[in-house]
């Protein structure tokens, strides 16, 4: 069966440590210069939190942040209950790249988010040189990054890693302060450590990743398949507990990774999907050009909307896993966002799955497309 997610080892599983991490452990694979200041917690989104409300008490007012039109509503609701005020800005269909305003226009930003989109690098110079032009500082969202390349994760003033999207670990984020950003490490510390001291719930993870290492995954897909029911369908936006701190389980299971190996499959999975799906008219990889140095999923953009729920619906009848974008912030309801949403489909390319087993099971969803 293929799955969603990477799943760690038995003997992981059933050796993970208690408690919380700290969250000032060295983590050497993501830094990119002996200077930087580094936090550990369970999401990012709880890191774009804490960044805010240091920056409000550093610059005495309600500060603005500039957000992608193109992001998912859930992992903003942190950063909304900071009371810090969200601008929204265009991005190229093409490329995903910001469409700055025109710097006469509008307040200027205090905090500037650039995500790489599904691991491919966005345009860091660019974003740096607006943020220098308005005394902001910029954010990398590298959510969907393995760990740093040249293009991603060294330009940033504030570089944020979610390992757990990337590895086979219940939570774990990490918040790499640079460059300007780094006198805000110590109210962002005591802010953190004010906080609950929990961490999301590792046991109830645990259970789900054996029942998936089990036949019973396999049983339970033929009843239900997995992932979202609709192409269409949305999850509501929900409080998020206060759960910010990372588990020692999660920093256990990162500290194991071989993120070399990582990059090596997702990338060799990536390709073999594009030998299967890049034929179909209409469909096209989202990014042209090179594969991402370790892709999160492969995003592949429809001709229309029509094209992807028809895909997405043969997926879901072999048992595949195919998913849509999670969901838009309500501000947003027109542009490259929207677009975006009703077109591209994302399919499974993790470090788990085999390049054959990829093949061959996405040969049976197009063969299904042609009946």
């Amino acid at each position: 069966m293929i799955q969603t997610v990477p799943l760690p080892t038995w003997r992981q599983l059933l050796s993970l440590p208690k408690g919380v991490s700290r969250i000032d452990a060295q983590p050497d694979r993501w830094l990119t210069d002996p200077g930087d200041t580094a936090l550990w917690l369970s999401r990012s989104a709880w890191s774009l939190a804490l960044l805010a409300r240091a920056m409000m008490v550093e610059r005495g007012r309600t500060i603005r942040v500039a957000v992608p039109e193109y992001i998912c509503n859930q992992s903003l609701w942190p950063l909304r209950q900071t009371g810090a005020e969200l601008d929204f800005y265009a991005l190229d269909p093409q490329r995903l790249t910001p469409l700055w305003p025109d710097d006469r226009q509008g307040a200027p930003p205090d905090l500037v988010l650039l995500v790489h989109y599904f691991g491919w690098a966005n345009a860091g110079d660019e974003a740096l040189a607006y943020c220098r032009r308005h005394d902001a500082l910029l954010v990398e969202d590298c959510a969907h990054v393995l760990r740093p390349t040249p293009e991603i994760g060294r330009l940033g003033d504030v570089v944020l890693y979610s390992q757990h999207k990337v590895l086979a670990c219940p939570d774990g984020a990490l918040c790499l302060l640079r460059r300007q950003a780094t006198a805000l490490g110590p109210a962002m510390r005591a802010d953190l450590n004010a906080m609950a001291s929990d961490h999301p719930p590792v046991t109830a993870w645990a259970w789900r990743r054996m029942v998936q290492k089990t036949p019973i995954a396999g049983l339970r897909a033929r009843l239900r398949p997995p992932g979202q029911s609709d192409f269409t369908a949305d999850p509501s936006t929900t409080p998020m507990p206060c759960q910010p701190r990372a588990s020692a389980a999660a920093l256990s299971l990162i500290d194991a990774a071989d993120l070399e190996l990582v990059a090596r499959r997702r990338r060799v999975n990536a390709a073999a999907l594009l030998e299967v799906v890049g034929t179909v008219p209409g469909l096209r990889p989202l990014f042209d050009g090179i594969l991402a140095e370790a892709p999160y999923r492969l995003p592949l953009l429809c001709a229309n909307q029509q094209q992807a729920e028809r895909l997405f619906q043969a997926c879901r009848a072999e048992r595949l896993p195919a998913e849509s974008w999670p969901d838009l912030p309500p501000e947003i309801t027109s542009g490259t966002a929207t677009m975006l949403r009703s077109r591209v489909l994302l399919l499974p390319c993790h470090q788990d799955l085999q390049p054959a087993q990829l093949q061959q099971a996405f040969t049976r969803v197009l063969r299904r497309l042609s009946v």
